[in-house]
């Protein structure tokens, strides 16, 4: 990956705004927030993400009252391919928020040196 601007987007798993991001070759790439009460309505996300060729992770959100599901469980049912990190997040906490972004620009990198 050349030095330059990176923005990093998050994408709420909500399907409708996926189409409206712009193709931008600055994206380092993405974060699949999903919600396990409507799983569905990553899908579209995620397959977006897929067919653009911009790196994502999946950041489950974990808040009191959501269901509680392991990461392979989110992993199979969003049909996510086992290269792309599912990790287990807290989006309202600060820590929990880094830690995922973090993991992205990792992922991001790894696929770009490769």
């Amino acid at each position: 990956m050349t030095p330059r601007s990176i923005s990093l987007g998050l994408l709420l798993g909500l399907a409708a705004l996926a189409p409206a991001l712009p193709p931008d070759e600055n994206k380092a790439g993405a974060v699949v927030l999903v919600d396990t009460r409507s799983i569905e309505d990553s899908f579209a996300s995620v397959d977006w993400f897929e067919r653009m060729g911009l790196p994502f992770v999946v950041g489950v959100n974990c808040f009191a009252g959501s269901p509680i599901h392991a990461v392979e469980e989110v992993r199979e049912a969003l049909a996510v391919p086992s290269e792309v990190p599912v990790l287990l997040c807290d989006a309202r906490d600060r820590e929990s928020t880094k830690h995922t972004l973090i993991e992205l620009v990792q992922h991001a990198l790894v696929l770009a040196a490769s």
